[in-house]
């Protein structure tokens, strides 16, 4: 609701935006919503489908983009600069490895127009990195898929955003004792 009263007209980059779940429903919560998924190729053939099963007035306000999130230099002339009100990075920050953040964080800045907002959704442990359980067992398990990771601490990441050129991150939990934005 926050975002839709800021941004009624909203475009949004949803990196690792998977299946596509976010930003359809974001398109049918903000008639006139926009919305690119971008992820792997291999993924994208799947979100096109999905979001072709969607009404006309949703599906046609949502298109992909296959790319990866980790190569900062392929996004340069395919995402055009400042032209997102929003760039969604859910599940994906710790899902890449920790040298490639820094990359992704500043392509987001680069994406976003003047005023707009990165939004970080993952598994975060505590910044004391005891806890919350569930979110440290998720970190641990996924250490098989993505060994050169980073362990998620707010702090870390708000230190990278603000590098970046962000101003100002906050934190706040949104999955009660598992996830944090």
């Amino acid at each position: 609701p926050e975002l839709a009263a800021e941004f009624p007209s909203m475009r949004m980059l949803a990196v690792g935006g998977g299946s596509g779940a976010f930003s359809i429903v974001t398109s049918r919560v903000i008639p006139d919503a926009t919305s690119v998924v971008l992820d792997l190729p291999n993924v994208i053939e799947t979100t096109k489908q999905i979001i072709s099963e969607e009404e006309e007035s949703v599906g046609s306000r949502v298109s992909t983009l296959a790319l990866s999130a980790t190569d900062p230099g392929s996004w340069e002339e395919v995402v055009e600069e400042e032209s997102f009100d929003v760039v969604l990075l859910s599940y994906v920050s710790g899902s890449i490895p920790s040298e490639a953040l820094a990359g992704l964080y500043e392509n987001a800045f680069r994406a976003l127009r003047p005023g707009g907002k990165v939004i970080v959704h993952d598994f975060f442990i505590n910044n004391d990195g005891r806890g919350p359980p569930n979110s440290a067992l998720w970190a641990l398990a996924h250490v098989s898929v993505n060994p050169e990771g980073m362990g998620l601490v707010p702090k870390r990441i708000v230190s990278i955003l603000s590098e970046k050129g962000f101003i100002a991150p906050r934190v706040s939990e949104l999955i009660p004792g598992m996830t944090k934005v």
